[in-house]
C-alpha cells in the first residue's frame, strides 16, 4: 500500500488481503456460480501490474474448492479482482471524475448490450460516495496482455479497429444506453491548465518544440473541444482504448479480443476512441505506415453496421480528435504523476508519438479551436 489510512466501513472487501474464502464462498453461491453445498477452500492472490496502475490496482485469485482437487462444474479455477488505487491523491482524482462508479455500472448494467466482449462480472459493487469499488471478473488465461509501450502490431491494431466499430455501430447517433454513460468524466480547463506545466518539467525533452507551442492556444480552447464532443455524430466510446486495456488470444479461436477498464465509458465522437488508440499505442514508424489503412478497415466495418459516414468525414474529425486527445497527454503525464519506471518509460513514448502526430497532422493550424 501507497498509503495507510482508516477506510470507511464497506461490506467488501478493498484489497487482496481482504478476499477470504468465507467472503468469496457466499459471493459464490448468491449469484448462482457454485452450489449451495460447494464451498472456496482457498484464496491465493498475485498482484498484476507491480504498482503500474494509475486509477486501480489488479490481483489474480487462484482458488481451489472443497471439492478439491475436482473443479466444480462452472466454478471459475481464478478470478481477476480490481480495486480502487491505495494512493490517496489518484483515488481522489478518480472520484471526481467518477470513474470508479462507472466502471461499476458498466458490468452491472451494460456489458451485456454490447457487442466489444468484456470479462463476465462476479461481483461489482461501489461505496456510497465512489471512492472505493471492487470487481471480481472472468479471467482470461489463454490470453495475452497487449503492451502499450512496444506498440500494436498491423494484426493487433486490424483487430483493434473492428472491435471499436462493434462498440460504436450499434450506438451511433441512439440515446445513452446507462445514466452514466451519458456523462462525461473529462478533467476541467482547470486541471490541465495546471497540469501542462507539470507534464513540460517531466517530459519537455520528449516533446517536439510543434507541441510546446500549442500551449496557450490549446488550452485556450478546451471549452471548445469539449462542445465538439456534444456534436453529432455521436456514440458509446470506451474512453481508454489502450494495448495495456487489450487482451489478445493466444488460442485464435474464441474471443480474439477482451477489452477491459471500462472506467471512461461515455457517448461522444467515435474518432476520439480512434485517435486515442493509433496514436497512443503504436510506434511512429507502424503509425505511419498503417493509419490510414487502418482508418479504412474501421470504416468498412463500421459501415456494416448501417452506418451513414464517409472517409472525409472521418478523417475531418480523426484530425480534430487528435488534438482533442491532448487532453488525456496533459491528464496521464502531468496531472496523475505516478513514478513507476514502466509508468514513466510509457510517458516518454507517449510524448514521442503524439509529438510525430502533432507534426504530421499540422495539427497547430487548427488552433484555436472553435466548434461549428
Amino acid at each position: 500500500m501507497e498509503n495507510s489510512q482508516i477506510r470507511p466501513p464497506t461490506d467488501f472487501p478493498h484489497d487482496a488481503s481482504g478476499i477470504r474464502s468465507d467472503w468469496l464462498t457466499t459471493v459464490l453461491q448468491e449469484n448462482g456460480t457454485i452450489g449451495r453445498d460447494v464451498s472456496v477452500r482457498s484464496v491465493e492472490s498475485k498482484q498484476i501490474g507491480d504498482g503500474l496502475g494509475q486509477t486501480g490496482e489488479v490481483a489474480r485469485l487462484i482458488l481451489t474448492y472443497n471439492t478439491h482437487p475436482d473443479l466444480p462444474p462452472g466454478a471459475p479455477a481464478s478470478l481477476i479482482a480490481k480495486f480502487a488505487t491505495s494512493n490517496d491523491a489518484r483515488r481522489k482524482a478518480s472520484v471526481a471524475t467518477s470513474l470508479y462508479v462507472k466502471e461499476v455500472d458498466f458490468y452491472q448494467n451494460l456489458a451485456d448490450k454490447i457487442s466489444l466482449r468484456s470479462p463476465k462480472s462476479y461481483f461489482a459493487k461501489c461505496d456510497a460516495v465512489g471512492e472505493f469499488f471492487l470487481l471480481l471478473l472472468e479471467d482470461f488465461p489463454h490470453h495475452r496482455a497487449g503492451d502499450q509501450i512496444a506498440g500494436s502490431d498491423l494484426q493487433e491494431a486490424t483487430l483493434g479497429m473492428q472491435q471499436l466499430a462493434s462498440l460504436h455501430g450499434p450506438f451511433w447517433n441512439k440515446p445513452a444506453p446507462t445514466q452514466t454513460a451519458s456523462q462525461q468524466n473529462t478533467p476541467s480547463k482547470e486541471i490541465l491548465v495546471k497540469g501542462w506545466p507539470e507534464m513540460e518539467r517531466w517530459f519537455s525533452d520528449y516533446m517536439s518544440p510543434e507541441f510546446r507551442s500549442m500551449k496557450n492556444a490549446y488550452l485556450e480552447s478546451v471549452e471548445a473541444f469539449e462542445a465538439w464532443n456534444f456534436t453529432k455524430p455521436q456514440t458509446l466510446r470506451h474512453g481508454d482504448f489502450k494495448a495495456d486495456n487489450l487482451l489478445f488470444s493466444t488460442t485464435n479461436e474464441v474471443d480474439p479480443v477482451v477489452a477491459l477498464d471500462w472506467q471512461a465509458i461515455a457517448m461522444g465522437k467515435a474518432t476520439v476512441d480512434l485517435a486515442y488508440f493509433i496514436t497512443h499505442n503504436m510506434t511512429v514508424e507502424h503509425r505511419k505506415a498503417y493509419e490510414r489503412e487502418l482508418l479504412e478497415i474501421y470504416l468498412n466495418a463500421l459501415q456494416g453496421y448501417g452506418v451513414d459516414y464517409s472517409m472525409s468525414e472521418l478523417l475531418t474529425e480523426y484530425r480534430i480528435a487528435l488534438v482533442n486527445n491532448l487532453k488525456a497527454q496533459v491528464y496521464i503525464c502531468g496531472v496523475n504523476v505516478n513514478q513507476n519506471p514502466r509508468a514513466i518509460l510509457r510517458k516518454q513514448h507517449l510524448m514521442r508519438r503524439v509529438s510525430s502526430s502533432i507534426e504530421d497532422w499540422r495539427l497547430g493550424e487548427l488552433l484555436p479551436f472553435k466548434a461549428s
